[in-house]
């Protein structure tokens, strides 16, 4: 499995080393959507690739959060904007 960041003018392509996906995560719905990757190499931060924000110890963890993203097809083919996800 392969991962890029950035896009065509700054892109990086790396191997994933190892997924860690959510423990409820089910292809029946888009709950518990989330997976930490370990990537062979370090990313080169730039304006279009950055670290994630997460949340401190006292974040309300049982509100929801959003986000967006793009869907891509073996990097050739952009399935579409997927947004307003809600994770619990």
């Amino acid at each position: 499995m392969k991962l890029r960041t950035g896009t065509t003018s700054v892109q990086q392509t790396f191997r994933v080393k190892y997924l860690y996906k959510h423990s409820g995560f089910t292809m029946q719905n888009l709950k518990h959507d989330i997976a930490v990757l370990v990537l062979e190499g370090s990313v080169q931060l730039s304006p279009k690739v950055a670290k994630v924000c997460l949340p401190d110890q006292a974040a309300d963890l049982n509100s929801k959060c959003y986000i967006t993203g793009l869907t891509f097809n073996d990097f050739t083919y952009c399935h579409g904007v997927k947004h307003g996800f809600g994770l619990k």
